[in-house]
């Protein structure tokens, strides 16, 4: 196996180890109390340094010597590792910022369920409707937390920017019909504009 072979994996192993991190602190950590049994992050490491970097498949599947192997292990470890302290301290400031907003959202979701339907007849066209943080708010401190916690890399985020800035506020259900989506979310979005929370409301059909 070259050098330039071994740094195009090491680049890769470093990546794998800070996005494994990444996922653990906003999946797995973050989520714990809904789950009945979750890996330790001890336990989430070793689980993914074995898929990613199990030695047996790297020497008979990818022809690496002993010494590039250790190599491979040790930088997984501290791209893991420096990634997991990173994303505590990060997931710290964005809770922080969810609280300050917490108060609006609740609000938000009062406004959604005090919306009048009872005019719409459930049936076609089926689709739903989202709320989602507006572009120009984007570099926001909510915008930043939004982002930071979205699955996506960069290009998804802006393709699909109502998904990676979508709004935590839960809007009731009351059928497949959209026609619901459409007149709450929109009542809901018009509340956090005037609570100056730049929102807009993204709908498709199913």
């Amino acid at each position: 196996m070259t050098q330039e072979e071994l740094n195009k994996r090491l680049k890769y192993i470093k990546e794998s180890g800070k996005k494994n991190a990444a996922y653990y602190i906003k999946k797995i950590a973050k989520n714990e109390h809904e789950q009945k049994e979750y890996p330790t992050v001890n336990d989430w490491y070793k689980q993914c340094l074995k898929n990613f970097t199990s030695p047996d498949n790297l020497k008979s599947e990818f022809g690496y010597t002993e010494e590039q192997i250790d190599i491979m292990l040790e930088h997984y470890h501290e791209a893991f590792w420096q990634g997991y302290n990173w994303w505590q301290n990060r997931m710290v400031q964005i809770e922080s910022v969810m609280a300050k907003h917490k108060p609006v959202f609740e609000e938000a979701e009062k406004v959604a369920q005090n919306v009048d339907v009872s005019d719409i007849k459930d049936g076609f066209p089926c689709g739903s409707c989202v709320l989602y943080l507006k572009p120009e708010a984007k570099k926001t401190d909510l915008g930043k937390a939004l982002r930071a916690v979205y699955d996506g890399d960069a290009y998804s985020a802006k393709v699909c920017h109502w998904s990676a800035y979508k709004l935590p506020v839960k809007i009731p259900s009351y059928g497949q019909c959209i026609a619901f989506d459409e007149r709450i979310c929109k009542a809901t979005a018009e509340f956090l504009n005037s609570k100056n929370i730049p929102t807009g409301v993204y709908s498709w059909i199913d």
